[in-house]
């Protein structure tokens, strides 16, 4: 059975700066902001569509 996510870790804002290119902010509900770079996120991303685009980047070289 899953676990309650920690209130603390809800996220409270989103900001996704697909113009510019820069990545995506997140405010957390406890004040702290992150940034994400795109780049950064495609390479974490567990999706079946992003594995196999790693893999054929790597087969190429």
């Amino acid at each position: 059975m899953p676990t309650p996510l920690d209130p603390r870790k809800k996220p409270t804002s989103l900001k996704i700066h697909v113009s510019s290119g820069t990545g995506v902010d997140v405010t957390w509900a406890d004040g702290h902001t992150s940034h994400y770079e795109f780049a950064y996120l495609r390479e974490e991303c567990p999706c079946a569509t992003c594995n196999d685009a790693r893999e054929k980047k790597q087969s190429l070289g």
